[in-house]
């Protein structure tokens, strides 16, 4: 009689755990399917997109131009993301001295307090145009892996411009690289992205890495080649077919952000 009381019991005790088990479950679906509801649109609404200016500027205007352009974005804040000055160093295009960039969110695009008067525009560009010899080439495009960085202890960038035969195996292949090797890339801006308009001499895409200086990036290279060789052939074997269109370097000098 005892054992059958236990053998009862504890089965009445099972099914009472998987009942419990299957609520469990059941709960867990939907609150998935909640959250899912409520912050998918915003996660892709957070894919960042960029437009950049090459300019020849006036001699030793840079500090005007980099002042003009945070004044007027302090005062006139944009919905999200900021506005970079980039000094061109190594391979830039004949002529060219300077990059500006917007940088901002898919729909989230223009300025919070909305549209500034056209003469508000004007203004701004008419004292911009006086510190600028010359304009150059304009494309726009997104930014899909992102790794931020320390843009005061890193400020020189390496960017290779790309054309990479599979995008999606090339973005996987990034990624795993860089989260494969944190003692190397960790404080370091790491970026591959997309050119969707004008792609430049028909690079379809970007790659880029932050560092010190020139001394620096020779550095980080050599360190890859001599210590990681697994890891950099790991990453050259599964990116796939990948021809580079050109590479330059440039520094950041001044990013005014939305906050």
């Amino acid at each position: 009689m005892k054992e059958l009381f236990l053998k009862n019991h504890f089965k009445k005790n099972l099914s009472r755990l998987e009942i419990f088990f299957k609520l469990k479950k059941l709960i867990m679906k939907k609150i998935l399917l909640v959250v899912l509801i409520l912050f998918g649109t915003d996660v892709l609404a957070q894919q960042m997109a960029y437009n950049v200016v090459y300019v020849r500027a006036e001699e030793n205007s840079e500090w005007q131009i980099g002042n003009l352009i945070e004044t007027y974005y302090t005062d006139n804040k944009r919905k999200s993301g900021g506005v970079v000055l980039e000094k061109l160093r190594h391979g830039r295009p004949k002529g060219m001295t300077h990059r500006i960039v917007w940088l901002w969110e898919l729909g989230k695009s223009g300025m919070a307090d909305g549209e500034l008067s056209e003469y508000e525009q004007s203004n701004f560009r008419s004292q911009l145009r006086g510190y600028v010899e010359e304009w150059g080439m304009s494309y726009s495009g997104r930014m899909i892996n992102w790794v931020e960085g320390d843009m005061r202890e890193t400020p020189y960038i390496h960017i290779w411009d790309i054309t990479p035969e599979d995008p999606t195996a090339f973005q996987k292949a990034h990624k795993e690289f860089i989260e494969s090797v944190p003692e190397v890339f960790g404080g370091r801006f790491n970026g591959f992205g997309t050119y969707d308009i004008n792609q430049p001499n028909g690079a379809t895409h970007w790659v880029l890495v932050s560092g010190k200086d020139l001394d620096d990036h020779l550095q980080l290279l050599h360190n890859l080649e001599t210590k990681y060789p697994a890891a950099m052939q790991k990453f050259g074997k599964e990116r796939g077919e990948t021809t580079i269109v050109h590479d330059f370097t440039f520094e950041n000098l001044k990013y005014i952000t939305t906050e």
